[in-house]
């Protein structure tokens, strides 16, 4: 079993990218703009839950504030968030938001946007936190473009056969993938630089989603 935390290292390379436009950079159209994904309608107001807050105003300002718990490595797309938040690190990050598909950006345009995936369930409940390497990605009918790097993309077909391609490497790869049952939910699990991993896939919402950012839910205050 492994134990992953965001480390004040993987936090600076998310800010390094967002300065630099890469994966995780701030911006994607005017401040508030409703792109397909998340929109601004459905995200107004105040969320809260175990592992922070966030508030979004019309006026495209927002907070949100979120604990860096780290958490356990149970399999690809399986991992297990502490019971006790108590201790964790609380950072917080405030400024305009701006919307792009399934990425909420937030900070000062000018300077640094922070970006985080962030998807709403069936159920209503927004799901926000940071991942540096996978993106809540469309796969409805398990087919679609999953972000599984900085550079590369998974293509899932109808067959279930899945193709890797890199902005760094010439053509694509082939590349083993399946779907599984891991307890209540289903994971894609698939072959990245010789490793497997997952994300959690959503049948209902038609996504697939970083483990840790299913788990931090957010619900709205009324």
């Amino acid at each position: 079993m492994k134990i992953v935390e965001l480390t004040t290292a993987a936090l600076a390379l998310t800010l390094i990218l967002a300065a630099c436009g890469g994966k995780d950079a701030g911006g994607g159209g005017e401040g508030g703009g409703e792109t397909a994904g998340l929109a601004k309608s459905a995200l107004v107001g105040s969320w809260s839950g175990p592992f922070g807050s966030f508030t979004l105003g019309e006026d495209d300002k927002g907070k949100l504030t979120l604990k860096n718990c780290g958490y356990e490595i149970l399999g690809p797309g399986q991992i297990k968030m502490p019971e006790d938040v108590s201790t964790c690190e609380e950072k917080s990050y405030e400024g305009e938001v701006r919307l792009e598909g399934y990425e909420v950006a937030i900070g000062d345009p000018a300077k640094m946007m922070h970006k985080f995936s962030a998807y709403l369930d069936g159920a209503g409940a927004l799901h926000l936190g940071m991942s540096v390497r996978q993106d809540v990605s469309p796969l409805k009918g398990k087919v679609g473009d999953v972000t599984v790097g900085m550079f590369d993309t998974l293509k899932v077909a109808a067959d279930g056969t899945c193709t890797l391609s890199s902005k760094m490497e010439d053509g694509p790869k082939p590349a083993k993938c399946r779907f599984e049952k891991a307890g209540e939910v289903e994971v894609f699990v698939y072959e990245h630089k010789g490793e497997e991993e997952g994300m959690v896939y959503l049948a209902k919402e038609g996504l697939v989603v970083p483990a840790n950012v299913h788990q931090m839910a957010f619900t709205k205050g009324k």
